[in-house]
């Protein structure tokens, strides 16, 4: 699978691998890349908010919303992760892989 950045400037998008559909095309991939993003800058603050508790005094509140969001967290991404490889293995992802 391409990375966000190469997909994003719509060129291979723009093959038309869907229903000979460009439209079409660029949206197989693109709830899977936003749900994926997500994910990640969910993980990114929350890597901010334990390096802010880890070098500051005072901050054990904070540090249970960080033990509080780990396990909802971590289900949000196995089930994004399972449905950018739906996404990717379905017949439309396949089809635009290929091409």
């Amino acid at each position: 699978m391409t990375s966000a950045n190469a997909y994003s400037n719509r060129t291979e998008a723009a093959l038309a691998c869907v229903n000979n559909s460009a439209e079409e095309s660029a949206k197989v991939y693109d709830q899977a890349y936003f749900l994926m993003g997500l994910f990640h800058i969910f993980e990114w603050v929350r890597t901010a908010v334990l390096l802010s508790v880890t070098c500051m005094e005072g901050m054990e509140m904070l540090m249970w919303a960080w033990h509080i969001t780990t396990p909802i967290n971590a289900l949000f991404g196995v089930v994004v992760y399972i449905y950018a490889q739906v996404a990717r293995f379905n017949s439309n992802g396949v089809a635009c892989a290929e091409v």
